[in-house]
């Protein structure tokens, strides 16, 4: 199926059930060590440190806890755009 245009290049292809159960199983299929890692962000995280799990994980959004350990704000890919592009 050809892409659309702007479209990611990057992006799954999830158009047929097999690709979509695919990409769940890639998420399902991580360890321990990537959900403590991927819960553990707090207001004192540096924003390097949110955007190099993004990347590593290969996810759009990062949660960041409060202490009690509830989501109390969302670092989104787009984030990470708006401040590069703040820099350059």
């Amino acid at each position: 199926m050809p892409l659309a245009t702007g479209a990611a290049t990057n992006a799954p292809d999830v158009t047929s059930q097999a690709a979509l159960q695919a990409v769940l199983d890639d998420r399902a299929g991580w360890d321990a060590d990537a959900l403590r890692v991927l819960k553990s962000f707090t207001p004192q995280s540096t924003f390097s440190d949110i955007v190099k799990a993004m990347h590593r994980y290969h996810v759009h959004h990062i949660y960041v806890v409060g202490a009690e350990g509830h989501p109390i704000g969302v670092v989104s890919n787009r984030d990470v755009i708006r401040e590069i592009l703040n820099i350059i």
